[in-house]
C-alpha cells in the first residue's frame, strides 16, 4: 500500500518558541551587542542612531531600533 502526504509547511517550532527566539535575540542585540571591526560602519550605526562604543566597537540597539530598520532592508539582494 502506497502512502501518500497532503501538502502543507513544515512548521518545527510553534508560535510561543519563535516569540522566545525574538526576544532573547532583542535582548542580546540591547544589552551585550556585537562586534564591528570597521570604523566606517561604527560611524554609520551611530549616525543611524544605534549605541556605538567605539574603544569596544560594540554595538548596542534595541528592539524598536532593529525592527524599524528591518523594515527598511530590502526583501533580496542579489551578489
Amino acid at each position: 500500500m502506497k502512502t501518500t502526504y497532503r501538502g502543507g509547511h513544515y512548521r518545527p517550532l510553534c508560535q510561543n518558541d519563535i516569540n522566545a527566539i525574538h526576544t532573547a535575540s532583542m535582548q542580546v542585540l540591547e544589552k551585550s551587542g556585537f562586534r564591528v571591526d570597521n570604523q566606517r560602519a561604527l560611524e554609520l550605526f551611530e549616525a543611524k542612531g544605534a549605541q556605538v562604543d567605539f574603544a569596544k566597537k560594540i554595538v548596542r540597539a534595541d528592539e524598536n531600533w532593529v525592527m524599524n530598520h528591518l523594515k527598511m532592508a530590502p526583501a533580496r539582494i542579489t551578489l
